[in-house]
């Protein structure tokens, strides 16, 4: 028996529709907003405060964002390759520094991240099959979900268990990195 050409597109379809369902729920329990898209087609993107924290989903980029609360100075590091120079932080940690392609450092904040393995290995954590790239700045928490041509890492947009999983590990980073490497509060 020969199935349909279109079969193995329905699932897909199926589960986009289901998570549409489910993503305003979720973001209504924690209490984040619905910004409607200016784009046909489009989701738009969820907003509000969690744990005194900004945060942002971006369902369609896809992508999950913490803004800082606290000013965090001369740190701002990549996963993305953006054709900077390898060169030595002595943060001691070669996986971080593997890892994250971009890393630019003061030296102030290299001092405090120096041997600070429970911090580098924290962010970390936040790297898994389904994210493609993480940005971290003076400012922002960003994780990208995205594999445009690997369907086997999961769907092309954010999931309800993506945030659910996501967000509290990235809302523990930025405080772990506020206490670290904040000068006050912003």
């Amino acid at each position: 028996m020969a199935f349909p050409v279109w079969l193995p597109v329905l699932g897909p379809i199926l589960a986009r529709r289901r998570m549409k369902s489910e993503l305003p729920v979720l973001a209504e329990r924690w209490g984040l907003g619905f910004v409607e898209s200016d784009r046909r087609h489009w989701w738009g993107r969820f907003e509000g405060t969690l744990e005194e924290h900004t945060v942002r989903i971006e369902p369609e980029v896809p992508s999950l964002s913490v803004v800082f609360s606290r000013e965090v100075t001369d740190f701002q590091a990549s996963t993305l390759d953006i054709g900077q120079k390898p060169r030595d932080l002595g943060l001691d940690h070669p996986r971080f520094e593997k890892v994250f392609r971009s890393i630019d450092l003061g030296p102030e904040a290299a001092r405090r991240l120096r041997g600070r393995t429970d911090v580098l290995d924290r962010i970390l954590s936040l790297w898994e099959p389904r994210i493609s790239g993480i940005s971290l700045g003076e400012s922002l928490l960003s994780c990208i979900l995205y594999y445009p041509f690997d369907v086997r890492k999961g769907p092309h947009y954010v999931e309800t268990a993506d945030v659910e999983r996501l967000l509290p590990e990235m809302i523990g980073v930025v405080r772990l990195l506020e206490d670290v490497l904040g000068t006050g509060r912003g």
